[in-house]
């Protein structure tokens, strides 16, 4: 159930956020337990995703520690577009709160096209009340792409989530942009909170 790749990049992030971000480093959770992961996922109904779940073997996800203050962005946000990383249980939530007010699309036609507005086969695993994004597995068909939500459209965002997590880390090793066709820059501010300068995209020349 361990994905070296995203290990090793996964790593790569905490060693950035200890030195660089130490009070966004301080919200990483401790590990879930293979145990809890099953157990959740039997309940959802949904096979689990390898990938995730390495990644909540490292880290169950984020606590934002100034949750109703006005000034919080950034705190808990190492992922694109101000996300933070669910707990398992955050996750269980999300998910059947979805599947409660949306359904499954497969019983519309319309919905079952390759892009529906949502489908169960997704896990969101980030989401933002920021922003709105929400980052999701989708698993339709053995899949493991990364989706992104904002609960108006979805679009393709990564391949997977190790080449996700592979990107996250040389954007704060590097400080270059994360996306191409907008900008996304890591910030520190002298608290030491990870924040980002994002925008559309510098065109050169």
């Amino acid at each position: 159930m361990i994905s070296a790749p995203l290990v090793e990049s996964l790593h790569r992030i905490e060693v950035w956020l200890a030195e660089h971000a130490p009070a966004s480093y301080r919200t990483l959770n401790p590990p879930a337990t293979s145990e809890h992961i099953s157990d959740a996922f039997t309940r959802m109904g949904v096979p689990v995703p390898v990938d995730l779940a390495t990644l909540l073997l490292r880290h169950n996800g984020t606590t934002d520690p100034e949750i109703g203050q006005a000034n919080r962005k950034g705190i808990a946000h190492f992922l694109p577009m101000w996300t933070r990383l669910l707990s398992l249980e955050e996750i269980e939530d999300d998910y059947d709160g979805h599947m409660q007010v949306l359904g499954d699309p497969e019983e519309d036609e319309d919905d079952d096209g390759p892009d529906p507005w949502w489908h169960p086969s997704w896990v969101c695993f980030a989401s933002s009340t920021d922003s709105g994004v929400h980052w999701a597995v989708d698993q339709r068909a053995g899949g493991r792409a990364i989706r992104e939500w904002d609960r108006v459209e979805s679009s393709e965002g990564f391949s997977s989530l190790p080449v996700m997590m592979a990107a996250i880390a040389t954007n704060l090793e590097t400080g270059q942009s994360l996306f191409r066709h907008r900008r996304h820059l890591p910030q520190v501010s002298e608290d030491g909170v990870l924040t980002w300068d994002v925008g559309p995209a510098k065109l050169s020349g």
